[in-house]
């Protein structure tokens, strides 16, 4: 079976691999693609032009919402260097991808000889949208942004997690860095909601330490009146956090997670009753911040 290895280094923009082709102040319309490509021998194809097909898709049914061809030239060692946005359209339009909408996904199509017998797929989620994409769509997003109220009776705390009511930065939900503290949140899908739509969920809090702090689904539960569990009861998957990158002790910081159907025949609809769990491992090694998170608000935008 051919081999294509590929290095997803359009989400390390601090790695300055966003090359900002457009003049001036815009956005960039590029995304810099690198993937090593191997024959079904397990060889490095070096020095040789490669045909590939590299698609954009969108959601948990993976729809594309952007296509292109290339003909790039892989070198001494095998890896082949691509601007996607810059090859031949095929379909759809780049720059006007809402990268700030949800989850997408990079699938590239390879032919080793050069043609269109494309042999080599690979298929990778692009984990953290390109910042300068994501700010380009983020401000003219239509959506709703609908507040979910922070108190004892609509959560469920444990782990050492703890949850103090009343005003100010004491109050909120707070997570602590030793153990696995979890915490669960449950809404309904408004009546003004799009099926099919993600839900964004926008949570604000602070800490008393610097560095990142990895907030990791638990569980998902989607209920639909007269149905019953449409997923879940205890599923993990359709569920994701962004890093929180805490920089400035005691400063309110925000991170956004993504709900989608992950049932792609069983799409959202309104009137659903989801429930959401989340903790954190910073006793376990993931965060590098040995303080605690407090969760002062969250919302849901969509």
């Amino acid at each position: 079976m051919k081999q294509l290895f590929t290095f997803l280094f359009a989400a390390l923009l601090s790695a300055g691999v966003l090359f900002p082709i457009n003049s001036g102040a815009q956005s960039p319309n590029r995304m810099s693609y690198q993937a090593v490509v191997r024959s079904a021998k397990n060889n490095l194809v070096k020095d040789r032009k490669v045909g590939m097909r590299i698609s954009i898709l969108y959601g948990k049914p993976k729809k594309p919402v952007y296509v292109e061809t290339q003909t790039p030239t892989t070198n001494t060692n095998g890896l082949v260097t691509i601007l996607i946005g810059a090859g031949k359209k095929v379909s759809g339009d780049f720059t006007t991808i809402n990268w700030a909408k949800g989850i997408y996904y990079i699938k590239t199509e390879t032919d080793i000889k050069g043609g269109t017998n494309y042999g080599i797929t690979s298929t990778s989620q692009l984990l953290t949208v390109p910042y300068a994409f994501y700010a380009k769509t983020a401000g003219s997003i239509a959506g709703v942004q609908k507040h979910i109220p922070l108190n004892i009776y609509g959560a469920f705390v444990d782990h050492g997690a703890s949850f103090k009511t009343g005003m100010g930065g004491s109050s909120g939900l707070k997570l602590p860095y030793s153990g696995t503290p979890d915490f669960a949140f449950n809404f309904n899908v408004p009546d003004d909601y799009s099926p099919g739509d993600t839900i964004f969920i926008r949570i604000v809090g602070a800490s008393n330490s610097n560095g990142d702090i990895i907030l990791l689904p638990n569980f998902l539960a989607i209920a639909r009146p007269d149905v019953g569990y449409i997923h879940g009861e205890f599923a993990s998957s359709g569920l994701t956090f962004d890093k929180i990158s805490i920089s400035s002790v005691n400063v309110p910081i925000e991170t956004m997670g993504y709900i989608v159907s992950p049932d792609e025949s069983k799409t959202l609809l309104p009137g659903d009753a989801i429930i959401f769990g989340v903790f954190r491992r910073g006793g376990k090694g993931q965060d590098s911040n040995s303080g605690y998170f407090k969760i002062h608000s969250i919302e849901i935008k969509y």
